[in-house]
């Protein structure tokens, strides 16, 4: 007897075949004739039981359902029955070439993954595919078993109830008969990055902890709708963006208001920056000694922007926002102290007009901003900076430009005075970019087929302890725009620094020339986010994936195989989500709920 351990996910696998399965020969899959109790000897709380049944579904050239019990049809004995199934008869069905047996599980509440197990009598078949789906939700997935790997079979979140109904197909091709001796279910197997997991759906009124099984540990409740991604404190609090009202502003990602609130959702503390000239939009980031960094939009007239070296053809009458980033240090309930900026306006270059101070050729000075770069056709939203993030060792910060399609790196360790200049600070560059990645036609060292990054979200160093550590990753949004297409990826490069935390640049272009690590799903329009979204490494080497168009988060490994998802959809449809973070059990701000 040969034995296969297979891992599927629902609904979706990393070796899914659209459309249904290849009959490109006759084969049989004959009946065993293995008593069900060989099933029962699996440890009662950690299998999957099989339940008894008389329906029998064919999948029809992937055109959905139909029922057929002549086609491929099984028998049946026992309350644990196992299916044997028949051979199948030439002509009957639309898989007539493939012989095939379907079995019905019932799923328990507490169990979300378990390793699948076939026992073959004799040598295994060399095409053997398994088929999942959730019968009512018609979620098909087909996935090839490997010729050897030990793997799990993970339930999606779902999955809550034991009356809700998984099958299981079983299909063989090829020219070799072969003869199914049992299907079984094993001890569950928690996944790579256990913990929970924390998000705000976009534009509602709380904020969710969910366990791996996707079942929520925690809900905070808000007054004014979440604007992006929250942050879980050490101390078990919440540091959120709201949504306030401001006519002024109608982007994406417009908040207004950053909160501190605890465990039982009383805001301890909030600062409001919505004004008709700024206001707070999208991410936020905790400093080590409990500061706030946040990015504002800073509107500035035609005139000012022309005076700055913009070309006047390529300003609307309503000026520019431009973005600034401010530390903010909290004082009492509903105040802070700004006690560290960063203008993008300081730091700025143009060849537009020659009295200006700021002229220069953009080409030369990669460290500094070119006003006339316009990847959005005169948008008044010139930038739209999308993230911020903060490495402490560095101390340096990472925002993600998005309509630049690149990412920058700037010096924190600068004063006021310093950042808005262009020397000093540990870096001896004052407030000028220190490296930036993705799109090199941003300063005139490409052009469009030079560009990696489209639209991106997320952009951030991978923590110290993680595979990666000190490499920087990237949600990748419109990744398929070169080739015309729809898909995401998530990359990993490896930044061109030296020991010092400087940066060095190795002809026009920085470096690297391309990722260390990239997830693309197959097929690629299988993953697809057009906005917002993030990726997080997690111990262990694993990638959690937020594709937030869809609310749809997944980990893959670093082959890309995927090992756990959760789809929220608590409407019936799904909702939209920024971004999701995963906090380890040791994590303290979640050490309460690991305990309980």
């Amino acid at each position: 007897m040969s034995r296969s351990v297979l891992a599927v996910l629902l609904p979706l696998c990393v070796f899914v075949i659209g459309g249904g399965v290849s009959c490109a020969s006759r084969s049989v899959l004959t009946s065993a004739g293995v008593p069900p109790a060989n099933l029962n000897n699996l440890p009662p709380v950690a299998r999957l039981a099989l339940a008894a049944s008389d329906e029998f579904h064919s999948q029809q050239n992937g055109s959905g359902f139909a029922t057929d019990l002549a086609c491929n049809a099984c028998t049946a004995s026992g309350s644990d029955a196992l299916f044997a199934p028949q051979s199948a008869t030439a002509g009957s069905c639309a898989l007539s070439d493939t012989a095939y047996c379907l079995y019905r599980l019932t799923l328990s509440a507490t169990q979300s993954q378990a390793t699948l197990t076939l026992d073959w009598d004799g040598t295994a078949p060399q095409d053997c595919w398994i088929g999942l789906t959730y019968w009512q939700g018609a979620h098909w997935s087909w996935a090839k078993l490997p010729e050897s790997s030990e793997l799990v079979l993970y339930m999606p979140s779902w999955f809550s109830d034991a009356s809700q109904r998984c099958y299981v197909t079983v299909v063989v091709t090829g020219s070799t008969p072969c003869s199914l001796a049992t299907i079984g279910f094993g001890p569950e197997t928690p996944p790579n990055g256990d913990g929970y997991t924390l998000f705000a759906p976009y534009m509602g009124y709380k904020t969710l902890l969910i366990d791996m099984d996707g079942t929520v540990a925690h809900t905070w409740t808000h007054k004014n709708r979440s604007s992006f991604a929250p942050l879980l404190m050490e101390n078990g609090h919440l540091l959120r963006t709201g949504a306030v009202s401001n006519p002024a502003f109608g982007g994406g990602g417009v908040s207004g208001l950053v909160s501190e609130l605890d465990w039982d959702s009383n805001v301890i503390w909030s600062y409001k920056l919505s004004t008709a000239t700024q206001v707070m939009h999208h991410d936020i980031r905790l400093l080590p000694n409990g500061n706030v960094l946040v990015i504002v939009w800073h509107v500035y007239t035609t005139e000012e922007c022309i005076a700055m070296g913009r070309d006047p053809a390529t300003v609307f009458s309503s000026g520019l926002w431009i973005d600034e980033f401010l530390e903010l240090e909290p004082i009492g309930s509903e105040g802070a102290n700004i006690v560290w900026q960063w203008r993008t306006i300081d730091h700025l270059v143009q060849d537009v007009n020659p009295e200006l101070p700021n002229y220069g050729d953009p080409l030369a000075h990669p460290e500094l901003v070119d006003i006339n770069y316009d990847d959005a056709d005169m948008a008044t939203d010139w930038m739209h900076t999308n993230g911020i993030y903060y490495n402490a060792e560095l101390d340096q910060m990472i925002v993600s430009v998005h309509e630049f399609s690149e990412f920058w790196v700037i010096d924190h360790s600068t004063t006021l005075e310093e950042s808005a200049g262009h020397t000093g600070g540990r870096y001896g560059k004052g407030g000028d970019l220190l490296y930036r990645w993705g799109n090199p036609e941003a300063y005139r060292a490409g052009t469009t087929t030079d560009r990696q990054l489209f639209l991106q979200h997320d952009a951030h160093w991978i923590e110290d302890g993680l595979e990666g550590a000190g490499n920087i990753l990237v949600y990748n949004n419109q990744a398929g725009i070169p080739t015309g297409e729809t898909y995401s990826t998530v990359v990993e490069i490896t930044p061109p620094v030296n020991p010092d935390g400087s940066y060095y640049l190795d002809g026009a272009a920085y470096g690297p020339a391309t990722p260390t690590w990239t997830y693309k799903a197959d097929p690629a329009d299988t993953f697809y986010s057009p906005n917002i979204s993030s990726a997080q490494r997690l111990p262990g080497g694993n990638t959690l994936i937020c594709c937030g168009s869809s609310g749809w988060f997944f980990e893959v490994t670093p082959a890309g195989e995927k090992v756990w998802e959760y789809y929220y959809d608590p409407v019936g449809f799904l909702v939209q989500v920024c971004r999701c973070v995963r906090y380890p059990y040791s994590y303290p701000g979640v050490a309460a709920l690991a305990d309980g």
